[in-house]
């Protein structure tokens, strides 16, 4: 089971940041990585019990290629949660020319968002990039980059892990990405 992180910020009664890594990976005993379907199913329960509406997965396509990530589309469309991707390379950040699709996916969680659902952010552990985009997410709502950062860092200590992705979160403002 992949942990998952919890951030409440004071929008419409129940709705959540979810932020965790990779459903239904698992780690083999020789370091290789599978897509175990009864963990995914069970993850993809837990994400339905907090009211995720929109999952999105911040993995690049090179990630994708170690387990079948159809199946993860599958099992959270199954159950009626929406998907979309953002690919960020692992320990960084969006890239310039990734602004308008930043903005488009920040923009849609913020709807489900103020709409009393949740969304859930997963890349592969959970830390790096789900946490930076939480961080983003939070100031899109609202937060100041500091208060955000504070906000994610106390459910998830680890989150966020590199200098790059940290200048990343603390530069934004709430028009960085329009």
């Amino acid at each position: 089971m992949q942990p998952i992180s919890i951030l409440s910020p004071r929008l419409e009664e129940g709705a959540k940041i979810v932020f965790t890594g990779f459903p239904g990976l698992v780690i083999r005993q020789d370091g290789g990585l599978d897509l175990c379907e009864a963990t995914l199913a069970h993850e993809m329960q837990r994400l339905l019990e907090h009211k995720v509406a929109l999952l999105i997965g911040l993995i690049e396509d090179e990630e994708l290629e170690c387990v079948a990530y159809d199946d993860v589309i599958d099992a959270a469309q199954d159950i009626l949660i929406e998907t979309a991707r953002f690919p960020l390379r692992d320990f960084g950040v969006p890239l310039p020319g990734q602004e308008a699709s930043l903005k488009r996916i920040l923009s849609r969680a913020v709807d489900r968002l103020r709409g009393g659902n949740s969304i859930a952010l997963h890349c592969m552990a959970g830390d790096g990039r789900s946490g930076l985009l939480a961080g983003c997410l939070l100031v899109e709502l609202g937060f100041s980059p500091t208060r955000a950062l504070r906000e994610v860092r106390s459910v998830r200590p680890e989150a966020i892990e590199t200098e790059r992705q940290l200048a990343y979160l603390l530069a934004r403002s709430k028009t960085s990405a329009r």
